[in-house]
Formats: C-alpha cells, sequence, structure tokens
C-alpha cells in the first residue's frame, strides 16, 4: 500500500489517506448522493450511521436537489462541523454525474468552505461508487481541481484530505496509486505555474546592468523550462505510464534545482535593503523549497511501492537504503522551509508588507 502523503501547495496541505472518511479529522466532511440525499449507500451511508439521525433530519430541510448541486448540513454525532452533501445521482431525471460533474462539486465545496471559514476538509472519491464514475478520471477531475483551487491561496484552508476506502468490488491496489500517482502530477503542475511566476518576478528586482546580463538570461531559460513543464503536466494522463512519461518529460525536481541556484544568485545581487525584494526573494526560495519537497514525496511512494511487491525480510538492501536517503532529504528540506517561513513571517512584520503574501 502506497504510505499516506501531504503534499504542499502554498500554505496547505494536501493529503491523500485510505482510510474510513467517518474517522477523518476535520471540519467538513464531503459526501456523495443523490438529489434526495437518501444516504442509501457508501460513503453517504456511511457518514449518515457514524452521524445520528440529526443528519437526516437537517437533509430533509434541502430536498429535492438536481445534479452537481452541494448544499451544507450539520454534522450531528461526527467530530466535523459539517457535511457538505455533492449530488452524484439525480434519480428525477435519471442522470449520473461524469467527470464535469465531479470538477463542479469538488470546487463547489471547496468555495463554501472558504465562506464558511473550513480549515480542513475531506472528501472521498466523489461518484465513484453507486454513480459509477471511473476511478481514474475522477482521480484525474479532484486532485486537478483541488491542486489548482489551492495554488490561489485560499486564506482559511489549511488541508485537503482525499480519503479513498476499499470496496470489495474494486482493485484497490490499482486505485490508491492512480490517485496517489495523479496528486503528485496534479501538485507539480500548480507548482511549476507558480515557481514561474515568482522567476518571472525575480527578474524585475536585478539592476538593468550589463553586470548582470548572465544571470537575466539564466532566469528566462529557467523561466522557459519551467513554462514548458507546465504544459506537459497540464496534459491529461490516461492510465499510470502516462503519469509516469509526463512526470519524466517534465523534470520538476531538477528544474527546482536549478531554480534554487539562480535564487541564490539574485539574493547576492538585489537591494537587501528593500523589504519587498527580500520578499520576493524568500517566496520564491520558499516555492523552489516545496517543489523539492513534493518530488522528494512521489519519490518516496515509488520506492514504498517497489518495497512491497516483496516480503518483509526480503526488501533489497539498495530500497531500503534509498528510502532512508529520501526520509533524510525531506527532513533536510522540511527544516529550510521552517527557516525561510520564519524569516518571512519575521519579515511580514514590516511596513509595507502585506502579510497575506508572506508565506
Amino acid at each position: 500500500m502506497i504510505q499516506d502523503t501531504n503534499y504542499s501547495i502554498g500554505d496547505a496541505a494536501f493529503a491523500i489517506t485510505y482510510c474510513d472518511i467517518t474517522s477523518v479529522s476535520a471540519d467538513a466532511l464531503v459526501s456523495s448522493d443523490d438529489n434526495y440525499l437518501s444516504m442509501g449507500g457508501g460513503v453517504s451511508a456511511a457518514i449518515a450511521s457514524a452521524a445520528g439521525s440529526a443528519l437526516r433530519t437537517d437533509a430533509r430541510k434541502h430536498i429535492p436537489l438536481s445534479l452537481g448541486d452541494v448544499v451544507v448540513t450539520s454534522a450531528g454525532k461526527l467530530a466535523a462541523k459539517y457535511v457538505f452533501h455533492g449530488v452524484t445521482i439525480d434519480r428525477t431525471r435519471m442522470t449520473y454525474a461524469d467527470t464535469d460533474t465531479i470538477r463542479r462539486i469538488t470546487h463547489k465545496c471547496l468555495d463554501i468552505a472558504v465562506a464558511l471559514d473550513v480549515r480542513e476538509i475531506a472528501f472521498p472519491a466523489l461518484g465513484t461508487g453507486t454513480a459509477q464514475v471511473p476511478a481514474e478520471p475522477c482521480a484525474e477531475a479532484m486532485t486537478r481541481e483541488i491542486a489548482s483551487f489551492l495554488s490561489e491561496n485560499p486564506q482559511s484552508l489549511t488541508r485537503v484530505n482525499l480519503a479513498l476506502f476499499a470496496r470489495p468490488y474494486v482493485p484497490m491496489k490499482k486505485i490508491e496509486t492512480f490517485y496517489a500517482k495523479v496528486a503528485e502530477l496534479a501538485v507539480q503542475w500548480t507548482g511549476s505555474r507558480r515557481l514561474g511566476a515568482l522567476v518571472n518576478e525575480l527578474e524585475s528586482l536585478l539592476p538593468d546592468d550589463e553586470a548582470n546580463a548572465d544571470l537575466r538570461k539564466d532566469l528566462r531559460r529557467l523561466r522557459t523550462a519551467l513554462s514548458s513543464a507546465e504544459r506537459r503536466l497540464k496534459s491529461s494522463p490516461l492510465d499510470i505510464p502516462a503519469v509516469a512519461r509526463l512526470e519524466q518529460q517534465a523534470g520538476l525536481e531538477e528544474l527546482s534545482k536549478s531554480a534554487e541556484n539562480v535564487i541564490a544568485r539574485s539574493q547576492e545581487i538585489v537591494d537587501w535593503e528593500d523589504i519587498r525584494a527580500q520578499n520576493k526573494i524568500l517566496q520564491a526560495r520558499l516555492e523552489s523549497l516545496r517543489t523539492q519537497e513534493n518530488a522528494m514525496f512521489g519519490n518516496r511512494n515509488r520506492l514504498e511501492e517497489q518495497k512491497s511487491s516483496y516480503a518483509p525480510a526480503e526488501v533489497p538492501l539498495n530500497i531500503l537504503n534509498a528510502i532512508d536517503s529520501v526520509v533524510a532529504e525531506l527532513k533536510r528540506i522540511g527544516l529550510e522551509i521552517s527557516e525561510v517561513k520564519g524569516k518571512l513571517a519575521a519579515l511580514s512584520r514590516s511596513p509595507g508588507i502585506d502579510s497575506s503574501t508572506s508565506q
């Protein structure tokens, strides 16, 4: 089984976990149901059972609904404050969700979460039960929508959890692997976009003279490479080999290391009396580190997948050593991220800096 993974997008975490959604600690849980909120099976029945009768009583106030609608109820006995009910089956018209419906429901839930000042929200794999949305396109639609939304830095959301749960008729090994890989691809896609925008801003900080001509050229080359990576990563993966191919073509891990180099060189040149210049340098460095961290999470997952194919006593030493190296690198990057965030936090208290853009 793939390890639970937390990817960093801006100041928020995007987590892929394998569990019963009712066990997830979050302010809001998302349910997938029909337009009468009958909660007759799958995730909706599990949430209703855990929440108690108060949830059904509250839900009756909202029916009937239409395909793609999202309504909010109390959460009954659950630890969450709210349940967001997404309609993936319209029994009145006998219509079922497609991937565009799943994308819209996901976006609506995130919008509502921000409006309600929700900090943590947990989604199931929407529509993959009774609504019969195929798992692969559902994974792509949800992970892309979540990653794109978080990349815009919503102020309240700190964690979005995609909780996957095994069903008897679903090959869970295949599903969990695909969700983990497309989530990584979605995170890399938004990471390349964010890093490219920051690299573009760095060039404007440099003094316009001949001494910095080479650095300017390197910044432009990096920006072009990141733009190319973003276009590749935006492509739709149809299967696991396609995901791996897109990741390899993008080469975002190496690009983030190149970004670290030009950021360090830019840092030596900019006017450090200019607080806004300091902020941009630190923001770019933070995004570069987060991009590397997310790539390391992907590397760890691939190694853990290889490890799981062996009996515990038969795992090759090279795989164990590689996992140890990745874990050590993740720890190093995590410490650097904390250091940069600390500097940004201190800088945000300076006059003329908007604290909402400092982390």
